[in-house]
């Protein structure tokens, strides 16, 4: 999908077109949910017969990358579930979900008891955004893709090793907001509240590594509450044409050819 770059020139000052304008429509899905364990939890299982019998069978530790969730969806997935995902970028770094799109969400439903239940379902959306790119981003700072993800621990992208452009969206309300010059994130909340994290038990012992230490892969195992994670939070794009050559393949095996790739690292916080 060919695009003209305009260059836009105001007063003494030059305003420089977004270089990922275009219209999309979204072809493919691969995420990593990660969860994270706040507190110490533990898990117990109670006898079905109401003898009152309770038994610890196991304990989630604190700070601690407790399970993962993946979710993939090639085209023909996309629409089978009713996902309809069309974007417009302008050049003037204007962004849009175009009306008659369907995304998934989470609904909160009161039943006849007066009980909230949350389910998610593929509901209507549109939505109005801002963002910023820079297809020569990593090549421009001499860095390329770490092949972590922004918890600092080997992510599922298949661009590890690859400079890519930056891409960064703000005042989203169907996205999370995510920065096209990637930074370290904290795992603190808007309230101020922050939270230790580990990476757990990489030796396979099954003890908790909760100390300052650096392991075989490279990164930081325990980081305090505050201070600022191993892994990155940022956008990263190619563009068909513009910083990449030739026919894009998609990240799933079989699936539609795209014009255009974004990957983005966030974790609960203040800018999501």
């Amino acid at each position: 999908m060919n695009k003209t770059v305009i260059t836009l020139w105001l007063c003494a000052g030059m305003l420089f077109a977004q270089d990922a304008a275009g219209s999309y429509k979204l072809s493919g899905v691969n995420v990593r949910y990660t969860f994270i364990s706040r507190e110490e939890v533990a898990l117990t299982v109670t006898d079905a017969y109401g003898l009152g019998v309770t038994q610890t069978v196991s304990t989630i530790p604190a700070a601690a990358p407790f399970t993962s969730k993946d979710m993939k969806f090639n085209d023909a997935e996309l629409k089978a579930v009713g996902i309809n995902l069309n974007i417009n970028l302008t050049a003037l770094g204007e962004g849009s979900v175009v009306e008659g799109s369907y995304y998934p969400d989470v609904n909160t439903i009161i039943d006849e008891n007066g009980s909230c239940n949350t389910i998610q379902q593929v509901l209507p959306v549109s939505d109005i955004f801002t963002y910023t790119s820079s297809g020569t981003m990593m090549a421009d700072s001499g860095k390329v893709h770490p092949g972590f993800n922004v918890l600092g621990l080997p992510g599922i992208s298949s661009m590890a090793g690859e400079a890519l452009g930056g891409f960064g969206i703000s005042g989203s309300s169907t996205f999370e907001d995510f920065a096209s010059v990637p930074t370290h994130p904290t795992l603190c909340g808007p309230d101020g509240n922050c939270y230790n994290f580990t990476v757990g038990d990489l030796d396979g012992s099954g003890t908790v590594e909760i100390y300052p230490a650096l392991n075989t892969l490279g990164f930081t195992e325990y980081v305090p509450g505050g201070q600022p994670l191993t892994g990155l939070s940022g956008g990263y794009f190619l563009k068909k044409d513009l910083n990449t050559a030739g026919d894009m393949t998609s990240m799933l095996e079989g699936n539609t050819a795209p014009d255009f790739y974004l990957e983005w690292h966030g974790v609960d916080g203040a800018s999501s």
